[in-house]
C-alpha cells in the first residue's frame, strides 16, 4: 500500500520529468541519436509496449567519390571528379511513435514511425549559404537480446537502424538563385552492455556502441555561363559516411509505476554528441 510521502515522492518525479521533456522539445540545441536505452530485452514473452520519443541528431560526415556533371542550355558540356568535404553541423530532428514487441523473456524487437526535418549551414561551399528541409517522413526498427541474467543484473545487446530522405533549398542572401540539395541517409548503431536495477523505481544501463552513417547527397544549382551567355546547370554527387563509429552511452530509466518509465540518456563519439529523452507504457 502506497503511504503519502510515496506518493508525493512520486508526483515530484513526475513533475521533473515533464520539465525535462518540455525543455528538451523547446532547446534547439538539445543533441541525439536515436534512443537506445537498456541493452538489454525488457519485455517478457507475448507483451508489448508503445510510447513516444524525440532525437535531434548532430553530427559530421564525411563526403567522398563526389563528381559533378555540367550541362550548358541543357546539352551535356563537362564532367568531372568533386573533392571529398566535411559536412559539419548536420542537424537532424525526429519524432517517433514507438511500438516494441517480446519474442521471448530474452528478445524484443521494435518499430518506430514518425516524422523529421533537417539543416546545415556554411558546410559545402563555404560560401555562409544554409540549408533547411522540410517534414518528411522517417522509420527505424531493431531488436534487443538479453544474455546474462543475475539478481539485478543484465548483459545484453542492441541493433537498430533507421532511414529518412529529405530535400530542400541550399542558399545564401548573396547568390543570384538557391541550390536544390536532397539527401538520403541511414544510420545503424551496435551496442553491447549492462543494465542495472538499483530500485523499483530507477534502472541505470551503459556500455559501448558502434555508429554508422550510409546514403548519397545531391547539389544542383543553374548559373548564367560568363563565356557563351548560355544558362549552366551544374550537378555535384556524393556518397556519405560517417567521420567516427566507436562510441560510449549511459542513461536512466525511471519507472513511474509497472507499465510506465521514462529514460534519459547521453551518447558520445568523437564527432557526435546526443542526448534522448523516451516515455514508453507496457501493455
Amino acid at each position: 500500500m502506497k503511504t503519502k510521502s510515496s506518493k508525493r515522492r512520486g508526483e515530484k518525479l513526475l513533475s521533473l520529468m515533464l520539465v525535462l521533456v518540455t525543455a528538451c522539445l523547446w532547446n534547439s540545441e538539445a543533441f541525439s541519436m536515436d534512443l537506445m536505452g537498456p541493452p538489454t530485452a525488457s519485455l517478457e514473452q507475448g507483451w508489448f509496449n508503445a510510447g513516444i520519443e524525440y532525437t535531434n541528431t548532430k553530427m559530421d560526415l564525411e563526403l567522398y567519390n563526389g563528381v559533378y556533371s555540367e550541362y550548358l542550355d541543357g546539352i551535356f558540356d563537362n564532367w568531372g571528379e568533386a573533392l571529398d568535404i566535411t559536412l559539419k553541423d548536420l542537424k537532424i530532428n525526429r519524432t517517433y511513435a514507438r511500438v516494441g514487441y517480446g519474442i521471448t523473456d530474452n528478445a524484443e524487437v521494435f518499430l518506430r514511425l514518425g516524422g523529421m526535418n533537417a539543416k546545415f549551414g556554411d558546410a559545402i561551399w563555404e560560401d555562409s549559404e544554409k540549408f533547411s528541409s522540410g517534414a518528411e517522413f522517417a522509420a527505424g526498427a531493431g531488436v534487443k537480446l538479453t544474455f546474462y541474467e543475475e539478481d539485478n543484473l543484465k548483459l545484453g545487446g542492441l541493433f537498430q537502424f533507421n532511414g529518412a530522405s529529405f530535400d530542400g533549398q541550399l542558399e545564401a542572401s548573396h547568390w543570384a538563385s538557391s541550390d536544390f540539395v536532397e539527401v538520403d541517409i541511414g544510420e545503424v548503431q551496435l551496442a553491447v552492455g549492462a543494465s542495472c536495477e538499483c530500485n523499483e523505481h530507477l534502472t541505470i544501463y551503459g556500455g559501448p556502441f558502434l555508429h554508422f552513417v550510409g546514403g548519397q547527397i545531391d547539389d544542383q544549382y543553374s548559373e548564367v555561363d560568363s563565356g557563351t551567355g548560355g544558362l549552366l546547370t551544374s550537378k555535384y554527387s556524393w556518397d556519405i559516411e560517417e567521420d567516427s563509429v566507436f562510441g560510449g552511452y549511459f542513461g536512466a530509466q525511471m519507472n513511474f509505476n509497472e507499465n510506465c518509465s521514462f529514460n534519459l540518456e547521453y551518447q558520445q563519439t568523437s564527432d557526435a554528441r546526443a542526448f534522448g529523452i523516451g516515455l514508453i507504457f507496457k501493455f
